[in-house]
């Protein structure tokens, strides 16, 4: 009987030892799951409709007293989000697109004025 009273005993402080073992390295009483930091998330801003007619008309070397017709509209080609630029000089229409995001000039189009 007191053999298998120590064989208990053994049993159970074995079995409470592992149980300690298993503890997370982190330091988080078990049965709790750390939790990730949270993420900021980096929004960023469009150039505005000003700097995007700035950009299209360094672009085509002009500033916007010498040309006519100047218009600004936002849209989407090929999943970018753009600013189609259009103004007319010297009997030349011009459409230029801009990156929203970062002024980069993506198309310029420079036609024959009807």
């Amino acid at each position: 009987m007191k053999r298998a009273f120590h064989g208990m005993i053994l049993f159970l402080l074995a079995a409470g030892l592992l149980a300690g073992c298993s503890a997370p390295a982190s330091g988080q009483p078990s049965g709790q799951s750390a939790e990730p930091a949270p993420v900021k998330e980096t929004v960023q801003e469009k150039i505005g409709e000003d700097k995007a007619k700035e950009k299209a008309l360094a672009e085509a070397g002009f500033s916007a007293a010498e040309v006519t017709e100047l218009k600004v509209e936002a849209d989407r080609e090929n999943g970018k989000e753009v600013y189609e630029v259009g103004f007319k000089n010297g009997g030349f229409e011009y459409d230029i697109d801009v990156d929203a995001y970062t002024g980069e000039i993506l198309l310029v189009e420079k036609e024959a004025d009807d």
